[in-house]
């Protein structure tokens, strides 16, 4: 049981917000292989939260489902998402789908936590999904904690969106320099 030639994800978009990109290291493959799922399958990642702000930061992830179609957000709800610290205390387990705004941690400057990242697909998966082909968007989000954890717009750039596009072989790496803005007149560089 294959989900499509064409896989299940054309592309995995990575979004951080207010500076996190700064904070949250990723593995160069990260969750590559949801392109193809099986019934059954596991997916685990390792994510290391490091604060490199000016100041005390929260923490969060999330899953826009926003711009999915019912029957992605369906698929989505079926599968299981768990988060734990490197102590394997759980931060969050539930549905992928229903992942919002999970709250991973405070830190002060240059300190934080590893994570694990457990996407679960079920066992009883139909083959109703098989044709879908679509993008996610998973969000890492940082909080100014001195600001009542107010999100403090970064002047610097816009949201910072890495396209990790999983049926090519780039790097995230790759596509963070591909993503780089240009400079504007005015611009520090």
């Amino acid at each position: 049981y294959v989900i499509d030639d064409d896989g299940l994800l054309s592309k995995l978009n990575i979004k951080y917000e207010n500076g996190a990109n700064k904070s949250v290291k990723i593995s160069e493959q990260f969750f590559d292989g949801l392109k193809n799922i099986y019934p059954g399958d596991e997916f685990e990642e390792n994510v290391t939260i490091i604060n490199n702000s000016k100041n005390k930061q929260k923490y969060y992830f999330d899953i826009d489902a926003d711009k999915l179609t019912q029957e992605e957000k369906e698929l989505l709800d079926k599968m299981t998402l768990i988060i734990s610290d490197k102590k394997e205390k759980i931060i969050y387990q539930g549905s992928l789908y229903n992942c919002k705004e999970s709250y991973l941690g405070t830190f002060d400057i240059k300190n934080g936590n590893d994570y694990v990242f457990k996407i679960s697909v079920p066992k009883d998966l139909k083959n109703k999904y098989s044709a879908l082909n679509f993008e996610l968007c998973m969000k890492f989000s940082a909080v100014d904690f001195e600001d009542g954890g107010k999100v403090i717009p970064d002047n610097k750039s816009e949201s910072n969106i890495i396209n990790h596009n999983i049926d090519d072989n780039n790097s995230i790496s790759d596509l963070e320099k591909q993503n780089k803005k240009t400079p504007k007149t005015g611009d520090t560089i």
